[in-house]
This record gives structure tokens, C-alpha cells and sequence, in this order.
């Protein structure tokens, strides 16, 4: 029997205990439900989340980095590296779809089911506070589509055409690329700016039909 049952069928009973034993009983009760709180969270990183933070909403992403972070503390693995893509900004009247319909970035909510890259359905789980100030850029593909996004916003793209190399550049890079400015990939991976003719837009990544 687990401490819900437990402790329902301790206060189904109640009335037949005098006011002292009821008052120990609930006392025992109480002092129980902790421990037993105490002993999930330490076994639970997601359930010590929400004790701590109630609000808190987990995601798929959140499920697997505290699994990675519960393998580490049961000596399972001996090394982790975590890396999470940042967060940056589009415009507020950018549409989405959804299986509702159109719906504008303002206007999605917490439930909706937009589209992930896969092409299936994924729950908004969350929305982040509308940035400000932010510099603004528009860019252009191959096939002649615009979006006006961050600055800072990460865009995984194919810049030769001779080579099929997928790489992650800014929109800033992108958009400066764009309006003549010549960018290359270091064999470290790092992007810099070098004299040369004008190359044409970048290519993203073909979807799975």
C-alpha cells in the first residue's frame, strides 16, 4: 500500500480515534508524506524541478537532460556534455502552422500543436517574453524565400555548391553575405570575411518528403 492509500484509509478511520490519536496520526502522516517527497526528488531530478520551481513545464528535452543528469549521479556514465541551441528572436507577426490553422507568433499558445522539423505535430510547452531592441535582418534562399529574423538567430545552410557541407551560420553573417561581402569556414569551423566575388543565396537542408 502506498502513502496515498495509506493515508486515505488512516482518515477514512479517523472518527474512530479520540482527538489526541488523530492528532498523532496526522502528524505521522505528514512527517511521512515528507520523507517520501524527500526520497523522490533525490531520485527524480524532474520531480525536485517542480518542487522547487511549481510552474515549472517540462518538455521531452528536459526529460532526457535529467535522465543524462541521473546516469551521472549513479556512476552509469562518467562524462557529459550538454549542448542546448539558443534562444533567439523572430518577428511577433511571423505566421506558424498549426493544426488549428494560421496563427501568428503573438498569437500562439501554450497547447498548440505546431509543426517540428520532422514534419510531425509537437506541443507549445512554453513562451518566452517578447525581446526588444533587438537588430533585425532579412535574408534570402535559393529559391527566393525571405524571413526577417535576429541578428543572432542560427541557420544551418550550404554556402558551395561544389560541396554538399551543411554549416550553422548567424543571420548577421547571412545578411551580410548577402549585400556583397565574401564568407568563408576555417578548417576550425570558424566563419570569417574575405575579398572575393559575390556567391549565391545559401541552401538549406532538403526536408524528408
Amino acid at each position: 500500500m502506498d502513502l496515498r492509500e495509506l493515508a486515505k484509509a488512516a482518515r477514512g478511520k479517523l472518527h474512530l480515534l479520540t482527538s489526541e490519536e488523530q492528532e498523532l496520526l496526522l502528524m505521522e502522516l505528514e512527517e511521512l508524506e515528507i520523507r517520501e517527497d524527500k526520497e523522490r526528488c533525490r531520485n527524480s531530478y524532474i520531480a525536485f524541478v517542480k518542487k522547487m520551481w511549481p510552474g515549472f513545464i517540462p518538455g521531452r528535452h528536459h526529460d532526457i537532460v535529467a535522465k543524462a543528469f541521473e546516469d551521472v549521479i549513479n556512476g552509469k556514465i562518467k562524462r557529459l556534455i550538454i549542448n542546448m541551441p539558443p534562444r533567439h528572436a523572430i518577428l511577433t507577426s511571423m505566421k506558424v502552422p498549426t493544426l488549428s490553422g494560421m496563427k501568428t507568433m503573438a498569437d500562439l499558445e501554450v497547447g498548440d500543436l505546431v509543426f517540428g522539423p520532422d514534419g510531425q505535430p509537437v506541443k507549445v510547452v512554453g513562451k518566452s517574453e517578447v525581446f526588444k531592441d533587438r537588430v533585425l535582418y532579412q535574408v534570402t534562399t535559393d529559391d527566393g524565400a525571405s524571413i526577417t529574423v535576429d541578428g543572432e538567430h542560427l541557420w544551418t545552410v550550404r554556402l558551395n555548391r561544389k560541396r554538399n557541407v551543411y554549416r550553422d551560420y548567424t543571420t548577421e553573417q547571412l545578411w551580410r553575405r548577402q549585400n556583397g561581402e565574401v564568407l568563408r569556414t576555417k578548417r576550425s569551423s570558424q566563419a570569417e570575411f574575405v575579398k572575393g566575388k559575390t556567391q549565391k543565396n545559401p541552401r538549406l537542408p532538403m526536408l524528408p518528403a
